[in-house]
């Protein structure tokens, strides 16, 4: 399935556990609220892996409008990947602190060309 397919099958309650990933960047769908006016819009964001910045962001009255941008703007080769928050990270599951490099999956990235984190928490190194 592209990702047009899957952006678009998106709910407005599913997009704080999706995200948007390219080998250097990562982008969502936020929603954000406007004091001013007393309502909620929609943010697409992009930001940078390392260092973490902001690249750009686009503002939408609306959640079917963001989402319509963003299946736009992610499409292939960005992947498009659901974080489950009851998912114990490899780090939990060997009982160590995450981000330490002292779980197997650390240990393994470590000596991985290019990998300045751990892909299964994305915890960066310092």
């Amino acid at each position: 399935m592209n990702n047009f397919i899957k952006i678009m099958a998106l709910q407005e309650d599913q997009t704080h556990g999706v995200s948007f990933v390219s080998p250097r960047e990562e982008g969502g769908i936020n929603a954000i609220f406007d004091p001013e006016s007393n309502t909620e819009r929609h943010q697409v964001f992009i930001h940078s892996r390392l260092p973490y910045q902001e690249v750009a962001s686009w503002d939408f009255a609306t959640f079917k409008e963001a989402r319509k941008f963003a299946a736009t703007q992610f499409k292939d080769p960005w992947e498009v990947l659901s974080w489950n928050f009851k998912t114990k990270r490899p780090c939990e599951e060997e009982g160590v602190e995450c981000g330490q490099r002292s779980c197997e999956t650390c240990k393994s990235l470590s000596g991985e060309e290019g990998k300045s984190a751990c892909s299964a928490c994305g915890i960066l190194d310092d």
